[in-house]
């Protein structure tokens, strides 16, 4: 009896692992293909508002706001929201002609407030599209008109493509995360888009009508604000859509020590998410019977690529405990079938994305690159970030 219920549970566990490296490899698989472009339909255009949430950034905003400066048309309005801001970030912003307002709130920390703080100031007169693009992120030339119209077009928030880079002499180490980044950013994000479903929203590079922008609470301490604002607004009719014409880009700190910050709030967050939004995501698409939200729930579920790459190995091992233990035989070879998805999935996205990033040889390194991530989740199990802490982007 004791035999039977071990088999059937880890049967069980084996199977359930394998959904998000199905969904992993469809994607991948999907977001090699080469897209038709289609011309974007000609709609009011209206106005638009640019919201830059920026907390202690003064060594990298004046980039970013040059370079959406240049793509903007008279009328639009440029907005800093200094949040809770201790350097000059507030002067370079006036100095460059964007409006300026300050938010002061040591008690209600993260983007998500300010956001819902440069909302309110626009309430007084309202845009027709609202931008969101974080202070330390570059729009790309003509991305910033593909997000005002496809916006208008479809009703709904619109996501560009959202990258990482390293500096010219990143280590190995950041350079598996920017190819890391590139998966889940564009590949994926690609493969959903030629399925015509949603997107998860990234955090910048964001296009929302104004008249579907109070359909979620914005004011929150979530440490992935963009995650939960996307979920909110597919619950509630409105499920965001990648902009493929449109990329926005920013760059990882540079100390490790920022790269290490960032890396655990991303992360943490993400594992949090999945937890409390897959369940509400999936139970709402069965039951509305809206294959869009099931989608979202799917894509959620496929967890950080080295949690998912080292949840694989440590339950193909556990599977071959139970076959040479209990000679337990199916587990053993579906978590091989799973693992074997997995590698190809991997192997694809790497030819796409990062044979620019990684040689072959430096292949080798990502089993280290998982192991040196695994107590950054068991971090999650017993000192999980909960709060918002920006990243440092100093040097040191």
């Amino acid at each position: 009896m004791a035999l039977w219920f071990i088999e059937y549970l880890s049967l069980g566990i084996t199977l359930l692992i394998q959904i998000p490296v199905v969904v992993l490899l469809v994607e991948i698989l999907l977001g090699v293909v080469p897209q038709s472009r289609k011309n974007q339909e000609q709609v009011c255009r209206g106005s638009v508002a640019v919201l830059v949430p920026a907390h202690n950034e003064s060594a990298v905003i004046a980039n970013t706001l040059e370079s959406i400066k240049s793509q903007m048309k008279p009328g639009d309005r440029l907005i800093v929201i200094a949040d809770n801001c201790t350097d000059n970030t507030g002067q370079i912003a006036r100095e460059l002609g964007a409006e300026l307002i300050e938010r002061i709130d040591l008690n209600k920390r993260g983007k998500g407030f300010a956001l819902d703080f440069g909302i309110q100031y626009l309430e007084l007169s309202p845009p027709n599209t609202v931008i969101l693009i974080d202070a330390d992120c570059l729009l790309n030339e003509g991305s910033y008109e593909h997000l005002v119209m496809a916006g208008q077009q479809l009703s709904k928030p619109v996501q560009a493509i959202y990258l990482m880079h390293g500096n010219e002499n990143a280590n190995l180490k950041t350079r598996v995360a920017e190819f890391a980044w590139a998966v889940k950013n564009r590949l994926r994000a690609m493969g959903a888009h030629q399925l015509g479903m949603p997107c998860h929203l990234k955090g910048s590079g964001i296009a929302i009508p104004w008249d579907i922008i109070h359909k979620v609470n914005l004011a929150n301490a979530e440490i992935v604000e963009d995650l939960k604002m996307g979920i909110d607004f597919a619950i509630a009719g409105y499920a965001p859509i990648l902009c493929p014409d449109a990329i926005v880009c920013s760059s990882f700190p540079v100390s490790s020590h920022g790269m290490q910050s960032q890396r655990k709030r991303w992360e943490h967050g993400h594992i949090g998410m999945i937890m409390r939004e897959f369940p509400k995501l999936m139970a709402l698409g069965l039951k509305r019977k809206q294959m869009g939200l099931v989608f979202m729930a799917l894509d959620l579920s496929v967890p950080p690529l080295a949690l998912l790459m080292s949840s694989y190995f440590a339950l193909l091992l556990l599977n071959g405990i139970e076959w040479l233990a209990l000679s337990i035989e199916k587990p053993w070879y579906l978590s091989l079938i799973g693992l074997s998805m997995l590698i190809i999935a991997m192997f694809i996205a790497w030819w796409s994305e990062g044979r620019k990033l990684l040689s072959l040889s430096d292949l080798v390194y990502i089993p280290i690159y998982v192991i040196g991530k695994i107590p950054l989740y068991i971090g999650f199990l017993v000192n999980r970030q909960v709060e918002w802490i920006r990243s440092s982007r100093d040097k040191t």
